[in-house]
């Protein structure tokens, strides 16, 4: 049986948590041009090389999955956060994906689909991390939000707009953690949305390969924004749990104390 304290913290925590019907835009960041280019997400085509696949990532510079600049956002999330959690967040973000799928065309070959499916020779993550360590949160203070995921890299040929999505109710991958949220069971999905795609090289969007995939060339690079939809719980500040546990715990007591009566 839990004691009185064990029990209090655990009603602290429902009694701090809300839950929401559907999942919530929780959180969204955009590209900041904070190295003088603003095109620092990748698509790379190695289906030559001996890894056979095709990437998509951060690079600044030659850098796959390095750290670039964004601008963080929460959004709507239940709980209150704390003061220096709202608002515009600086922080950096990372990210590698691969596949080995090709390009699936539709409408007369205009519309381009490849699936993300963690088939590729890296990870499909991404991370976003707080430039300095926040007052109060979990671990280091410092994971805004990590995601890993599946998803669908769909476009219109010679396009300068593709996007990036999965939803887990269409059986994607989508998991989440951070610092500052927890996440509760229920539908996940997220959207990275690009613009100013260029075929390095070759100019012009999105563009077919002759080895089904989408082409490169260099790399095709592009700027990013993203959202991301959760239903999820700000992390309560130890003071606001203490309270919170405190009153829960006297609850119980007088409750014990009435029925003993």
């Amino acid at each position: 049986m839990l004691g009185p304290v064990a029990l209090g913290v655990l009603l602290a925590a429902s009694c701090v948590a809300t839950a929401s019907a559907g999942p919530l835009t929780f959180a969204q960041f955009h590209e900041a041009n904070g190295t003088g280019n603003a095109n620092l997400f990748a698509y790379i085509n190695n289906t030559s090389n001996s890894t056979g696949d095709v990437e998509l990532v951060t690079m600044p510079g030659s850098t796959v999955g390095g750290a670039i600049p964004v601008t963080f956002n929460f959004l709507q999330v239940g709980g209150s956060l704390p003061a220096d959690l709202q608002g515009n967040q600086p922080a950096t973000l990372t990210m590698t994906s691969s596949s080995k799928q090709g390009v699936q065309l539709a409408f007369s070959n205009t519309l381009g689909n490849e699936t993300f499916d963690a088939s590729g020779a890296l990870t499909d993550t991404l991370s976003i991390t707080r430039n300095s360590a926040a007052a109060e949160g979990n671990g280091s203070r410092t994971n805004l939000l990590t995601m890993t995921f599946t998803g669908q890299l769909v476009g219109f040929i010679n396009g300068g707009n593709p996007s990036l999505s999965g939803d887990t109710t269409i059986g994607a991958t989508v998991n989440f953690s951070s610092d500052f949220l927890t996440f509760e069971n229920g539908q996940k999905n997220y959207s990275l949305t690009f613009s100013s795609w260029t075929t390095t090289g070759l100019g012009g969007g999105l563009q077919l390969a002759f080895s089904n995939a989408f082409q490169s060339f260099l790399a095709a690079t592009a700027a990013g924004t993203g959202t991301f939809a959760a239903n999820v719980v700000a992390v309560p500040e130890p003071s606001t749990l203490a309270l919170a546990a405190i009153g829960c715990i006297a609850l119980v007591t007088f409750r014990r104390r009435r029925k003993a009566r």
